[in-house]
């Protein structure tokens, strides 16, 4: 045959190839590519490029609304003296006082002398000892030890309601102001019973510090209770 020098046979099913024949057999096989996908990497780009092109913008517009606040913004503006030092502003009359500072210092000192809560009793009542003058300190303290305001809130642990009445001024006359409210305690444990209290507090007015802007101190303190006889708040 002419073709023997390129295979023998080595039986009856068997068949042995050159190098050259399995040289040639294995090019044939081989898939020759005529062109390369690339359409997925463009998609895949142009997605990218969306996502990073809206952060950017807004990014942007962030700044833009910065930008546009900050130039709107009024300006800062404060007196100075004659060196361009700032002034602090102060009332027009540093001892004036308002309506309103009375009533909240009254509401306060009212709240901590009728604090019954056994965790806060004593903090509330070192509170109301500070917002008196010295006379009126040691009448104060002489009346919490005596009527032993702390043991009791601790061994009963009361629970009540306390509802104060419209805080009135009753007198202004620099430097002292007279302030006066009824107040209801409706107690609910160890027992259900009422008391009621009347305060008429007269405040001195001093300067006004970083500890009580206000400067009210309590020069004078009526304090009446009614026993459980209800009376209107108004």
């Amino acid at each position: 045959m002419n073709d023997k020098k390129d295979f023998a046979f080595d039986g009856p099913n068997t068949m042995s190839f050159s190098r050259d024949a399995l040289k040639s057999l294995k090019e044939g096989s081989e898939t020759v590519k005529k062109h390369y996908e690339f359409w997925g990497t463009l998609v895949s780009n142009f997605n990218l490029a969306r996502i990073v092109i809206l952060i950017l913008t807004l990014i942007i517009a962030a700044l833009l609304s910065g930008l546009y606040f900050m130039a709107n913004k009024p300006s800062l503006v404060f007196r100075t003296n004659e060196k361009g030092a700032a002034l602090v502003y102060l009332p027009s009359n540093p001892d004036s006082v308002f309506n309103e500072e009375l009533v909240y210092s009254t509401d306060q000192f009212i709240r901590r002398h009728t604090d019954l809560n056994p965790v806060s009793v004593e903090k509330s009542l070192e509170t109301a000892l500070q917002m008196v003058t010295k006379p009126v300190r040691d009448e104060l303290l002489s009346e919490i030890n005596s009527q032993d305001y702390i043991g009791t809130a601790r061994k009963y642990k009361p629970a009540y309601n306390l509802e104060i009445g419209t805080i009135e001024v009753k007198k202004r006359e620099h430097p002292y102001y007279t302030t006066y409210c009824i107040v209801n305690i409706n107690f609910i444990k160890p027992k259900n019973f009422l008391r009621v209290h009347i305060y008429e507090i007269t405040w001195r007015k001093y300067p006004r510090t970083d500890t009580f802007p206000s400067g009210l101190y309590i020069a004078k303190l009526d304090h009446y209770d009614q026993g459980d006889i209800k009376t209107n708040l108004k």
